[in-house]
């Protein structure tokens, strides 16, 4: 979110009463990690934020170690996600790894359950805790969300008063099937944001377009991020004006 959207957005989240309104959020890509870290860090202990990775580490489609010359420098892309974990857990995200979500815990649904406990930087199964029937009207849907362990499938409750769930997108580009496209379905294109087209005037930019990374002469990532979307559209409509213009094109070819 841009910061002239909070007041819209994190007034969602504000404590309604003396329990503190936890929010867990299913998933780990980018804009899981922006909603936790927004949250996090305007709403405080008020709002303690759970974030569930089906991995062992967030982010894992965007930090590929076959995705870096690791010739170039010292980090891999584990070394990469560990650095924004810890980011996240000093503004107080906690996460609960290689764990997928089940269901959401069913506001009628009482009795004793494992939840989760422990260190904020990978929260662990505990024993079962009694958790009584609800009163009042301040659970609407759900009371969490019941998530089970990849290795084990041991199954643990999660309480929250908000539930996100950030479970990925998937690109639409069937239509441009003669272009080059990545193995996600993406749309490859090069620094200026053009596709394979042999006419140089096909471009492609958004969730649908593949970007070269610096790093690596091979291969090329996929940013589902609103920013990125505005940033590289006003490039190109910059590169189409200046080509109706007869201007010489800048960037090349990967």
């Amino acid at each position: 979110f841009d910061d002239d959207e909070e007041d819209e957005v994190l007034p969602l989240y504000r404590p309604q009463s003396n329990f503190a309104e936890r929010v867990v959020i299913v998933g780990g890509g980018v804009l899981t990690m922006e909603l936790a870290a927004k949250i996090s860090r305007f709403r405080g202990d008020n709002v303690p934020v759970t974030v569930v990775l089906s991995r062992d580490r967030i982010m894992p489609k965007l930090f590929r170690e076959d995705c870096i010359d690791k010739d170039v420098g010292a980090m891999g892309a584990k070394d990469v996600s560990d650095f924004y974990e810890r980011q996240l857990v000093k503004v107080g995200v906690k996460f609960v790894r290689e764990h997928k979500c089940i269901r959401l815990w069913d506001i009628n649904e009482h009795g004793e359950f494992p939840t989760v406990g422990g260190p904020a930087i990978s929260l662990q199964r505990t024993r079962p805790r009694r958790f009584e029937p609800l009163t009042g009207a301040y659970f609407s849907t759900c009371r969490g969300i019941v998530v089970e362990n990849n290795n084990s499938q041991e199954r643990s409750w999660i309480a929250a008063k908000c539930v996100v769930l950030c479970l990925g997108d998937a690109t639409n580009s069937s239509v441009f099937s003669f272009l080059d496209l990545a193995e996600d379905q993406s749309i490859i294109v090069d620094d200026t944001c053009r596709a394979s087209h042999s006419s140089g005037d096909v471009f492609a930019v958004g969730d649908v377009a593949s970007y070269p990374l610096p790093r690596s002469k091979e291969r090329c990532v996929r940013v589902p991020h609103y920013a990125q979307a505005v940033s590289t559209a006003s490039y190109v409509a910059s590169a189409c004006v200046e080509a109706l213009q007869g201007r010489p094109r800048t960037g090349s070819r990967g």
